[in-house]
């Protein structure tokens, strides 16, 4: 379940880049593409991923969550976006950037997007705490609703590995973590498709990836209508897709995507190191 996990993030990552920050309704996303608004080959993936293999990495070389080795690793992120030749790896977000420049997370209300989010999955295939993934989060963004948000992203995959449905995966993560957090979160599943903004905060982010996936019954449907909320397409996407490989496995992501990834040897390696210290 991890390899469909990972490959399902890192193939929505990819659907969404050629569309990042282009608004909804001015295109459609049907296929895999390259170029677009970042001007990179099909099958590129953006940050994201890079920052998901790296947390993948230190908790393969620690054998557990420690803190400083996550920020070392973190701090590496060009190298895990596998050096695209002739090509500029897209740019972590702004607080990411100058939180692992400072060595010292940001806690401000204002450093609230989802960029401590994406890199959460790994922490679901090993055992963990809500406390160290809160500590993950505040790595880079240590206000208390984006860590909020890691503890809700995991426990909803943690309970979809245990065979509950989406709505009660969401449901039940809610109600355990709600008594503990004070982010704004609304109940789940009650938004509209106009009401989903997707500019990134990751209060709005994480309801926009369960309207994905409650809207939808199938992985490529469901990461498809993440891009196709524009905005902030490839996390969108990417978040989407962690949850979608785990709802509907490996073999649903469309091989065709799957082919289309650059530097799918970087992602193997990954995952091997991983799996081999977690099975």
């Amino acid at each position: 379940m991890l390899t469909a996990a990972v490959y399902g993030f890192v193939v929505g990552d990819a659907l969404g880049v050629p569309y990042l920050k282009q608004s909804r309704g001015t295109f459609l996303c049907r296929e895999m593409i390259g170029f677009g608004t970042a001007g990179q080959l099909p099958g590129t993936w953006s940050t994201n991923t890079s920052l998901l293999l790296a947390t993948m990495d230190s908790l393969s070389h620690t054998g557990t969550f420690q803190a400083e080795d996550l920020r070392k690793y973190l701090q590496q992120w060009e190298h895990f976006s596998a050096g695209f030749p002739g090509i500029k790896p897209l740019s972590v977000g702004a607080t990411t950037a100058l939180a692992l420049m400072r060595g010292v997370g940001a806690s401000s209300v204002s450093a609230n997007g989802s960029g401590s989010l994406v890199r959460m999955l790994p922490f679901v295939f090993v055992p963990h705490t809500d406390a160290q993934v809160r500590e993950a989060s505040a790595v880079t963004h240590a206000h208390p609703i984006a860590q909020d948000a890691c503890v809700m992203y995991t426990q909803i995959a943690q309970n979809l590995l245990a065979w509950q449905d989406l709505r009660t995966a969401a449901c039940n993560a809610q109600q355990n973590v709600l008594p503990q957090i004070k982010a704004p979160w609304r109940p789940f599943f009650a938004e509209s498709e106009p009401e989903l903004d997707t500019s990134g905060y990751v209060v709005h982010m994480l309801e926009a990836v369960l309207w994905c996936l409650s809207t939808t019954d199938n992985y490529a449907d469901a990461v498809k209508a993440a891009v196709n909320l524009g905005g902030q397409t490839a996390t969108t996407a990417a978040l989407t897709g962690g949850l979608a490989g785990i709802l509907y496995g490996r073999n649903a992501i469309p091989p065709a995507w799957v082919e289309k990834l650059r530097k799918k040897d970087v992602l193997d390696r990954a995952i091997h190191n991983f799996s081999s210290l977690y099975r």
